[in-house]
């Protein structure tokens, strides 16, 4: 098994395959599932068309063909069912293949949160930083 990484307790990501360039996550293993922030989702003939907010409050539309739908129990304990869907993420200069839950975010203060099911085997948690993997190491540009 490979040593873990050292993350803090936010993280500047990049989810390329939707455009998302330097977004804020917050890590919580507290989380099992992680999530993020969509503006609205609907279900047409071709996927799930989703609207998502980035950090400059630029909207941007993508349309999922493959997608599914979880029950999530939140912090609060009420059980909600969300679409879920599956695309890259970049963290630290690595690319990994994650599962996002969709839900409304927008009271949160960042629109992604990273749990447990994708940080494990992968990283430990120092909750006394952050931008622990620094920005430096992403390419802000790079769709691969």
């Amino acid at each position: 098994m490979s040593e873990l990484k050292i993350i803090g307790r936010k993280e500047r990501i990049d989810l390329p395959g939707l455009g998302l360039f330097g977004l804020l996550a917050k890590i919580d293993t507290g989380a099992y599932t992680s999530s993020m922030h969509c503006e609205a989702a609907e279900v047409l003939s071709k996927g799930l068309s989703c609207q998502f907010r980035d950090d400059k409050n630029v909207v941007s539309s993508f349309t999922f063909a493959k997608f599914n739908k979880r029950n999530v129990k939140s912090s609060n304990g009420i059980v909600e069912i969300r679409y879920a869907v599956w695309t890259k993420i970049k963290l630290g200069g690595e690319l990994f293949e994650i599962e996002l839950t969709l839900t409304n975010r927008s009271e949160m203060k960042t629109s992604l949160l990273l749990g447990r099911k994708f940080l494990s085997k992968k990283y430990l948690v120092d909750v006394s930083q952050k931008n622990k993997l620094k920005t430096s190491n992403l390419n802000l540009h790079d769709k691969a």
